[in-house]
């Protein structure tokens, strides 16, 4: 699914799909001001090239990971952060953005160790940054615990999950998309635990909730009934 689609996600790249829906943006075109509001920074002409250039890199990023080219898309994030650090410093959002980018990317690259470092790193900068209840921080968060599930350790996928459905649950409501996207993933990690019966539960009832908030036809609705079908963990296709 590509990072900035809305369209349901196959069971082939629906794991995919919640890791990076909070963490990689709708691309940025070359011709956008590429970080936000670098024309109006007094950049200097060298300095906004440089921009522009890693906001280019950044979105066929996007792009070679849409395409699961995760190598290349490896390649260009890393070009792109080296870019944005020098022009924008370390904690520039959009400097963080682009580490969660090659975060995501590093997992599916299969250098979990250093994704889920670099993921890490990006949830604790924008904590700082922006603030704990922030989405991007909560998207982050998010991110973290499903590329602990991804990688096989359940335990931190689990504690993690928990952490991100109480955060969004209070920053952003109950039925909030990104709480339901986030609700649904507990369960996941609940039944990567072995917590089978428990994992049932909140899905039901995660569905049951975005049933009510969203409608059967949403698109949202459809990529969690997706999302929890493909997993194992509704009794029926609800779809």
């Amino acid at each position: 699914m590509s990072p900035a689609s809305h369209e349901r996600p196959d069971s082939r790249t629906v794991d995919e799909h919640y890791l990076v829906a909070g963490l990689i943006p709708a691309p940025r075109s070359p011709e956008d001001a590429p970080l936000d509001g670098a024309p109006d920074m007094g950049f200097s002409d060298i300095a906004a090239a440089r921009a522009r250039e890693a906001s280019s890199r950044n979105t066929t990023g996007a792009e070679m990971y849409d395409a699961h080219q995760f190598t290349d898309a490896v390649q260009l994030f890393e070009q792109a952060l080296a870019s944005c650090r020098i022009t924008l410093g370390d904690r520039h959002p959009d400097t963080l953005r682009v580490a969660g980018n090659l975060g995501v990317a590093l997992v599916q690259a299969g250098d979990s160790r250093k994704g889920i470092q670099m993921i890490k790193m990006t949830v604790d900068a924008r904590t700082q940054v922006l603030g704990p209840d922030h989405p991007d921080t909560l998207a982050a968060l998010n991110a973290l615990a499903v590329a602990h599930r991804l990688t096989g350790n359940p335990d931190k996928a689990l504690e993690t999950a928990k952490r991100a459905v109480l955060a969004r649950s209070r920053a952003l409501g109950p039925t909030h998309v990104d709480t339901l996207t986030s609700r649904l993933g507990l369960g996941l990690a609940l039944a990567a635990a072995g917590e089978t019966a428990n994992a049932h539960r909140i899905v039901d009832r995660t569905l049951a909730d975005a049933r009510e908030a969203l409608g059967v036809d949403h698109d949202h609705y459809l990529a969690l009934v997706d999302c929890g079908f493909n997993a194992g963990l509704l009794q029926a296709d609800l779809r």
